[in-house]
């Protein structure tokens, strides 16, 4: 019913209480489709957010890696450049 008026309804036989109740239902259901484009819209924004935050927790943790990673490479360097001298 796209854009059908009320004369184009009562044309088609309905009554004034049928269109007035027809008028009630569109309203009804453009009001739950609002509020539900806006849980939609709740939801989505949520979803964002944790992954943002996961993925900064993961950044976080692959720079913690990386750190100790360094940490553990510039050790066995000194540890096999001390190997060297003690067997010389």
């Amino acid at each position: 019913m796209p854009n059908l008026t009320d004369a184009d309804l009562a044309r088609a036989n309905f009554t004034e209480a049928e269109i007035s109740q027809i008028r009630e239902w569109r309203t009804a259901l453009l009001d739950a489709n609002k509020e539900l484009l806006g849980m939609r819209k709740e939801v989505i924004d949520r979803v964002i957010n944790g992954f943002n935050k996961l993925n900064e927790k993961v950044k976080d943790s692959y720079d913690n890696f990386e750190h100790y990673n360094s940490v553990l490479e510039k050790y066995k360097s000194i540890t096999d450049l001390m190997g060297m001298r003690l067997n010389q």
